[in-house]
């Protein structure tokens, strides 16, 4: 196994890791501390955001306040000296020295980029160090995560019809209980039974949204801010591109219901098998996936599964030509962009022909039908295809193969329970689809034994990439080498991570390569110089944001199959929403037209794949004594 880390990680591999991710993230800031001595020492801290409470805490062994402290400084020695090692390897000059300057902050800056963190201080500038550090922490502090009570919270509300004006309102939201919100007006007032401190807390986070969010600043110039209107585009702008940053900071997002539900515009592809050539049913059944039979198709306007009527498109086009980028099409809100919708009606109804083989990935969401540029300039989508006939027929058979489950293959070091076959069945029935798969449940459940137990049954011949936060690397590490000693693991991260042909020659020669989120967007050239065979999201909660970096560079790597794992079960229904965004980065979307038949009206294939990822995404709850025990829970 290959593990490359800094030196700072030899003694302690999960908080040199976690010192990296921060450092690698660039969340670090500059401090000062100035001892009872007066002796002053320069420091690189840590800026973890909400998304980082979870691998800080890990680093707490009990739960005593000085448990916490030692916590803290173990990480914050880490940080500092993972930046110094880097930096002692790049001349870096913060601020030009001046010419007979010798003052505390002369001696802090200069000392930030040496080896030694200690500064060298007359007398005299000791009380200035002091003063300077006072000021240094109150900066980080207006940085860091709030943790009052009260935190500043933004609600998106819907507008009037048709008024291009979306309300954010801001609200005052507990801390503990986020179910408990209360308007700012109420706040100011003294009404909001949160106490007069709440003001203040509420001000300092009204401040950390203008910065973050440039479009929310004019809040400021009121004497008692309590909402403001944003266009659709200056909206679109503040949920794609600031409320990872906003949540990172503290601040709650209150986003509309429906926010993120509404199928994306495109085209669907309509055929029936009576526009296949030269292909019987019987040869197509017979055939499978595999069929280069040519098939004419008619392209048909849709928003997901949603046909598009001549009316509807028409709506769109004259929303389109008044510069909305939000509008609502049969009671549902729409994203819209005019050259993606000038597209999309350039080739409505026009006839095109692509193979079976092509078509059917197209109907199962993968790549398939083959788009002209415009389109592909234009970033339209195939959202699936309506089939007829012995087509349709193709479609069904593809989710109604018979699946096995995995008994403990040859060469895993350990014994897969009923359950854990079950899933690690469906992990190889999906593959053998080129379809993706969701595999969630809760913690210590064995998500990560079913996998390595796919890989070890089917190699493939390529290597695989998993992608997994930084806090769980080690234990990717550990668990790869308990169960399946044979495999060859790289694990990419840290400062001296191999890049260009060094990496690929890493990658290749090894059967599976783990890396982190941090990395997965800074060194996308380097990933896309292999072609995966298996793409493994853990933690796939980290990729829920479509318009997150890491999410877009998720969607970018290429591999021929893309796995997530979650700890949100499919049957906790108030998760829903956030599942369905971790679906969105594995590929899915079958639909079938079959009027023919009594029930029609349910698209049974849409149905029955549902029902398999379910089977495949829980552990089916045996009632026996199959149940894992607390023992297992680390297979």
């Amino acid at each position: 196994m290959t593990v490359v880390m800094s030196d700072v990680t030899a003694g302690n591999a999960q908080l040199g890791a976690l010192a990296a991710h921060f450092v690698d993230a660039g969340r670090v800031v500059p401090g000062l501390t100035v001892d009872p001595n007066g002796r002053a020492r320069s420091w690189w801290w840590p800026l973890p955001t909400a998304a980082d409470r979870v691998a800080v805490a890990s680093l707490v062994t009990d739960a005593s306040p000085e448990a916490h402290v030692r916590a803290a400084v173990m990480l914050a020695e880490a940080v500092d000296t993972e930046v110094r090692a880097r930096l002692a390897d790049r001349p870096v000059v913060i601020v030009a020295p001046r010419r007979n300057r010798r003052d505390a902050t002369a001696a802090w800056l200069a000392s930030l980029t040496a080896s030694d963190p200690w500064l060298t201080l007359a007398p005299a500038a000791v009380d200035d160090a002091r003063a300077l550090a006072t000021t240094i922490a109150t900066w980080v502090h207006s940085g860091a995560v709030d943790t009052s009570r009260v935190r500043a919270c933004l609600r998106i509300l819907e507008p009037l019809d048709g008024v291009d004006a979306w309300p954010v309102e801001l609200l005052a939201q507990d801390a503990t209980e986020p179910s408990m919100l209360v308007a700012a007006s109420h706040v100011w007032n003294g009404a909001s039974g949160f106490g007069f401190d709440a003001i203040e807390e509420l001000l300092r986070g009204l401040g950390r949204v203008a910065r973050l969010a440039p479009e929310l600043a004019p809040l400021l110039d009121e004497a008692e801010p309590s909402s403001i209107e944003l266009p659709g585009a200056r909206l679109l702008t503040l949920v794609r591109d600031r409320v990872d940053a906003l949540q990172d900071a503290g601040i709650g997002v209150l986003l509309p219901s429906w926010w993120g539900k509404t199928g994306r515009l495109g085209l669907r592809a309509k055929a029936s098998s009576g526009q296949a050539k030269a292909a019987s049913a019987s040869a197509a059944t017979s055939a499978g996936l595999g069929l280069e039979a040519m098939v004419s198709f008619t392209w048909q306007a849709a928003l997901g599964d949603m046909t598009l009527t001549s009316d509807d498109l028409a709506q769109l086009d004259e929303a389109a030509a008044a510069k909305r980028t939000l509008v609502q099409l049969r009671g549902k809100w729409v994203e819209l962009d005019a050259t993606q919708l000038e597209a999309i009606l350039a080739h409505v109804d026009q006839l095109g022909e692509t193979s079976v083989a092509a078509l059917l990935r197209s109907g199962l969401g993968l790549d398939g039908i083959t788009l002209d540029r415009q389109l592909v300039d234009a970033d339209v989508a195939v959202t699936g295809v309506d089939a007829t006939g012995w087509l349709a027929t193709l479609l069904d058979d593809a989710l109604h193969r018979t699946v096995t489950p995995l008994a403990t293959p040859d060469g895993f070091a350990g014994l897969l329970r009923p359950y854990q076959e079950r899933g690690a069945g469906w992990l190889l029935f999906l593959g053998s689809l080129g379809l993706g798969a969701v595999l969630a449940d809760d913690m210590g459940l064995g998500k990560t034994a079913q996998l390595i137990a796919s890989v070890v049954a089917e190699p493939l011949g390529a290597p695989s990439l998993v992608v997994c936060p930084v806090s769980v690397l080690g234990n990717w590490s550990r668990e790869l080498a308990r169960f399946a000693p044979q495999l060859r693991v790289h694990v990419h991260h840290g400062p001296n991570r191999a890049h260009g042909d060094a990496f690929t020659a890493a990658a290749t020669a090894h059967d599976v390569v783990l890396t982190t989120y941090s990395l997965i967007a800074r060194d996308a050239v380097d990933l896309d110089t292999v072609a995966w065979v298996r793409l493994v999201l853990d933690e796939a909660q980290q990729v829920k944001n479509p318009s997150s970096a890491q999410t877009r560079a998720v969607s970018r790597v290429r591999a021929a199959r893309r796995i997530a794992l979650t700890g949100t079960p499919v049957d906790h229904e108030h998760r829903q929403p956030r599942l369905a965004r971790i679906r969105t980065r594995v590929p899915q979307g079958i639909r079938r037209a079959d009027r023919a038949r009594p029930g029609s009206g349910r698209d049974r294939a849409v149905a029955a794949r549902d029902r398999a990822l379910r089977a495949a995404a829980t552990e089916d709850r045996p009632i026996d004594h199959h149940r894992p025990t607390r023992q297992d829970r680390d297979h």
